[in-house]
């Protein structure tokens, strides 16, 4: 674990996971830009470091940071500390570190599916689960969870992953609806393909085409964020092609899943 920066409470504070890359840092730079002081959670102790650097230059905010797996109960444990310690209770929550990955039939690593399943959906509910009463106490409070179009139209070739999207599309919207009336809102962001490196994390073939450009994407997150929208896919072309699937009868979308499956298993062959 990494402690920096002991907070006093003078500005709003953010608690934002997979903080140190990709979308999880572009939302920590988004929000700070707004004036917020940031605890920020990853695993990459360097790149953190490199955050607090930039963000409290930058922007004039305080920051702490904590380097832990997420994906252990245990350390999500001492991060539950870290933020009592400190004594400041967080006005928003963003959970944006997860992972995917590419498996056929199951056939992936089980060892890489247990890290999937449990950084995407155990600590996001358990995070939530151990926030969301300080917020309720507090009467406000705002959550980011970062899903996935793979959360609205099932993905062949990652199964699980996609699973673990549907997870927190169901978690989101049914939550969102219990908080109506308490002043805390709960939006489910879902993202299409974003030029981050998730795709070399997860061992998949960078799909072609122009990807979303990820500090775009993390300012309308945080737009939404505010506007407390239960739910945002993003860009439009993801937005479209989610719609045209949910209104699509069951035998088309089967067509449509059948064309993404031999998509991906020619990116795959390419790739190899």
């Amino acid at each position: 674990m990494l402690e920096t920066s002991h907070l006093t409470r003078v500005r709003p504070v953010a608690l934002i996971t997979g903080a140190s890359s990709g979308i999880g840092a572009d939302v920590a730079r988004e929000l700070a830009g707004r004036g917020m002081d940031c605890f920020l959670a990853a695993r990459h102790g360097d790149r953190l470091l490199r955050m607090k650097e930039e963000l409290e230059a930058v922007q004039g905010i305080r920051v702490t940071l904590f380097q832990g797996d997420l994906t252990r109960a245990q350390e999500r444990e001492e991060l539950f500390e870290l933020l009592s310690g400190s004594e400041l209770k967080p006005d928003v929550l963003v959970n944006a570190a997860g992972r995917g990955f590419a498996e056929t039939r199951l056939g992936g690593d089980p060892a890489t599916a247990r890290i999937t399943l449990e950084l995407n959906v155990s600590a996001v509910a358990d995070i939530c689960q151990r926030i969301l009463p300080l917020m309720l106490d507090e009467g406000t409070g705002y959550i980011l969870n970062i899903a996935s179009v793979a959360g609205l139209l099932p993905l062949p070739g990652h199964a699980r992953y996609s699973a673990t999207k549907h997870y927190l599309l169901g978690l989101g919207l049914a939550l969102n609806q219990e908080l109506r009336g308490t002043g805390v809102s709960l939006t489910t962001y879902c993202p299409g393909l974003v030029d981050t490196g998730f795709f070399e994390a997860a061992g998949i073939p960078r799909p072609p085409g122009r990807l979303a450009d990820s500090r775009r994407l993390a300012r309308d997150a945080v737009r939404s964020l505010f506007a407390r929208r239960s739910l945002r896919i993003y860009p439009l072309r993801s937005r479209l092609i989610c719609r045209f699937y949910q209104l699509s009868p069951h035998w088309m979308k089967n067509l449509l899943l059948a064309r993404i499956w031999k998509e991906i298993q020619l990116r795959s062959s390419a790739a190899c």
